[in-house]
């Protein structure tokens, strides 16, 4: 599976997942701090990544305003340059 952890998610589960042959992705390495709850889920369902937060509440907010996404895209995730 392929993940993208929040900026909120501790790296040590990052190591256990790709030790189990999983693909992380640090929101922190991708997308500036301050990108919106919004753009983040909307960035993870483009990409088909499994969003890890433990800022829950947040996107569940954030997932009511954004519709379902149906791309069938399987390329790497990538962000423009902030």
């Amino acid at each position: 599976m392929r993940f993208l952890f929040d900026h909120d998610v501790p790296d040590d589960l990052a190591y256990t997942l790709t030790a189990m042959g999983h693909e992380i992705f640090k929101l922190r390495q991708l997308m500036d701090s301050r990108t919106t709850d919004e753009a983040v889920l909307r960035f993870a369902g483009e990409n088909k990544l499994v969003l890890i937060t433990c800022n829950r509440n947040d996107f569940l907010a954030a997932a009511q305003v954004i519709p379902p996404h149906r791309d069938h895209n399987s390329d790497p995730p990538q962000c423009a340059d902030s």
